[in-house]
């Protein structure tokens, strides 16, 4: 392309009696990555005194760059639904006299017991009663030279680091990723099952399934892996958004980027994988429904793998914690008075369809470069909690099986009902860079919660490179509000109602405290971009 590949240059020639040809220098543009052989025409016009047989003169550019190993991927997706039994109840882990049942996770909170296994007499959330739709673990392997990624989602709320554990010790047993390079994300549908503990868990036996399932898929994924061409488009969803800002300091907005990722097969050009990056709270469905679901993502899923058959899709969110679906964006639109798995679906096919669209107006290809094109580097956080509730609900026991606070966590020995004292959480955050930077390069960095628009904009204003941004990955430590946006006295404007268990507001309520942005921002982000301390809002 000209002014990106070289100068076009312009003039006059000047043909003596009897010449035919004439030399014109091209000047490139020169750089050091390795690019594709690109071909250049020049043309001639307006010739006086002579005919032109041969107006256009075609070139050739050839990269001298070295190139590097090509990228290898593989990818795969396993069901995980829970079983007739397990919905019917199994034994408690640490509670024998007590039934233990399938609960979804999100709306409201679960019972909350005087003691320890003694319910109260009568439930505050009951548990799924079927399923209607299955949810999945999907899993994508990224592989150049010695470097190795995993993505992995699953349809989820969140997944406390017990369960984070034990999915990533069995991918990483059977792919070589390191565990802190296998990026876990929880898709935060509302209605799969609770794997934090707050709404009443699942069976220890479910999660035994979780991780056998995982095995399996990374297995798949390995027996797939093949030379692939990666590529990405970004594209701000405006007209119409499919998001909505849901507290009422609507200031701000919503982050309206998606980010589509997709894997080819190098041999055939066949779409592997598709993995996309956007914010909107699987939430279509209500509090009301007793199915197990993906939401709008299992629709959303399905609509891209039946446009690339044989593919596997991955859905991410990513600063999600004030966006809400916007469902009147669904074209077509649900017909009036339609249920809510009628919405969720239209909404999700919709979407997927944007994603598609951004596919077909051409995606920036990743060439193989020299030196290392999977980059990833990740920091620890010592977050301190302020929050009075998870303080009981952890000394209650309520986390065990879910979130391990002070001990390395365990996976594959049931929880005892001995009290946690949680009064600060140690949280893994990623930065991976993929491509070259100057060259085609793109960004990710992961969120260990539900964070705000205000975070997510953040942690994009480090780079100057294009990012995605994953939310509720490596961990799913609730609500991450910024300093700024933390409502500490009702009546700051930020609160859409007053609740009585949540005196400050919903997000405040269930967040860490109002110290989760300025640990994670000194500890991790800053470190992880190069920026120096201080650097963003104060300390509060």
């Amino acid at each position: 392309k000209a002014g990106a590949d070289y100068t076009a240059p312009s003039g006059e020639l000047v043909f003596a009696p009897g010449e035919t040809s004439q030399t014109v220098a091209v000047p490139l543009t020169g750089n050091d990555c390795h690019d594709p052989e690109r071909a250049l025409t020049r043309v001639l016009s307006a010739a006086q005194g002579a005919a032109l047989q041969t107006a256009a003169a075609a070139g050739k550019i050839i990269d001298d760059d070295a190139s590097g190993p090509s990228y290898r991927a593989g990818a795969a997706k396993r069901v995980v639904s829970p079983t007739a039994e397990m919905l019917a109840g199994l034994p408690h882990e640490f509670c024998p006299t007590t039934t233990q049942f399938f609960y979804q996770g999100g709306y409201g909170i679960r019972d909350i017991d005087a003691v320890p296994c003694t319910p109260l007499v009568v439930p505050l959330k009951t548990p799924a009663e079927g399923v209607g739709r299955d949810i999945h673990l999907r899993v994508l392997l990224l592989m150049q030279g010695e470097q190795k990624l995993a993505f992995v989602t699953l349809d989820a709320i969140g997944i406390g680091n017990v369960i984070q554990e034990g999915v990533k010790r069995r991918i990483s047993a059977v792919t070589g990723v390191a565990k802190e390079n296998i990026l876990f994300g929880a898709t935060h549908t509302h209605q799969s099952g609770d794997l934090q503990g707050l709404w009443g868990g699942v069976p220890f036996e479910w999660r035994q399934l979780l991780y056998t399932q995982a095995e399996a898929a990374a297995t798949e994924a390995m027996a797939k892996l093949t030379d692939v061409e990666i590529a990405y488009g970004q594209q701000d969803l405006v007209e119409p958004s499919f998001n909505n800002y849901r507290r009422t300091d609507d200031t701000i907005g919503t982050d309206k980027r998606m980010t589509v990722l997709q894997v080819r097969q190098a041999s055939n050009q066949q779409v592997m994988s598709t993995l996309v990056q956007y914010v909107a709270h699987p939430t279509v469905l209500g509090a009301d429904n007793r199915l197990i679901h993906g939401d709008w993502v299992a629709s959303f899923n399905d609509r891209l793998e039946a446009v690339y058959p044989g593919s596997t899709t991955l859905y991410y969110n990513g600063p999600i914690a004030d966006a809400s679906p916007n469902t009147g964006a669904a074209n077509p639109p649900a017909p009036e008075g339609a249920d809510d798995f009628v919405r969720a679906d239209a909404f999700g096919q919709t979407l997927a369809n944007r994603a598609i669209d951004r596919v077909d107006q051409g995606l920036k290809r990743f060439a193989p470069q020299a030196g290392p094109q999977i980059v990833a580097d990740s920091r620890v956080a010592t977050v301190p909690v302020t929050n009075h509730l998870f303080l009981a609900l952890a000394a209650k026991g309520y986390f065990n099986g879910y979130y391990d606070f002070l001990l390395p966590p365990e996976p594959d020995t049931k929880a005892t009902v001995a009290p946690q004292l949680m009064n600060v959480a140690n949280v893994l955050v990623s930065r991976v860079q993929l491509g070259k930077v100057g060259c085609t390069a793109l960004e990710i960095a992961t969120i260990p919660g539900e964070g705000s628009a205000p975070l997510g904009r953040y942690i994009r204003s480090l780079s100057g490179t294009d990012m995605m941004l994953f939310g509720l990955t490596h961990e799913s430590l609730g609500y991450m509000l910024t300093e700024d946006k933390y409502a500490t006295e009702n009546g700051t404007g930020l609160i859409t109602e007053f609740d009585p268990l949540f005196p400050l507001g919903y997000e405040e309520g269930i967040s860490m405290g109002i110290l989760t942005v300025p640990a994670l921002r000194e500890q991790a982000y800053n470190p992880l971009f190069g920026a120096p301390m201080g650097t963003g809002a104060p300390l509060p």
